[in-house]
């Protein structure tokens, strides 16, 4: 299973764009969804975004990858969770951000602080900050992205298994 895919930090997209590269054929910006778009435009159309499951650790959780490969180095994913889903308490060797993109989640930091958010907010978590998640009753999608491979550090590899 996919480092990143023991849930490379939270949750993703149900609308995003057209994979086309400027002045590319259709067949040719395909080639280009999994490739950082930073030298060329690509898009991705949300009918032609192709979710997968997370894992059976994570029953209900999907995601779809957009660019890059959490494995290697940067990459961008959304994630989808089922309403109710909660995350247990985690830290990630690599700095991440994203934005909410639809539902509700609350952030509970290793002190007790919680933090709610909603549809467009915006979240950076550096490397090392342990957090977990609950997600309201709608679901959530989130995108997600890092500069970095991806590490997922559970504080409790047992509750994994709750």
């Amino acid at each position: 299973m996919h480092s990143f895919i023991r849930f490379s930090f939270l949750l993703a997209l149900t609308m995003a764009f057209s994979l086309v590269g400027v002045g590319q054929t259709q067949k040719k910006s395909s080639a280009m969804a999994m490739k950082s778009p930073k030298k060329e435009l690509a898009l991705l159309a949300s009918d032609k975004i192709k979710w997968e499951a997370l894992g059976e650790e994570f029953p209900g959780v999907m995601i779809a990858r957009l660019y890059g490969n959490s494995e290697r180095g940067g990459y961008a994913i959304f994630v989808k969770t089922p309403p109710g889903f909660a995350m247990p308490m985690h830290y990630h060797n690599n700095d991440q951000w994203g934005v909410v993109i639809s539902g509700e989640a609350i952030i509970t930091l290793e002190n007790g602080k919680e933090y709610q958010l909603g549809p467009g907010s915006w979240l950076s978590v550096p490397k090392g900050v342990r957090h977990a998640w609950r997600v309201g009753s709608h679901g959530f999608v989130f995108l997600e992205e890092s500069n970095e491979k991806d590490s997922t550090i559970f504080v409790d590899e047992k509750a994994l298994k709750r």
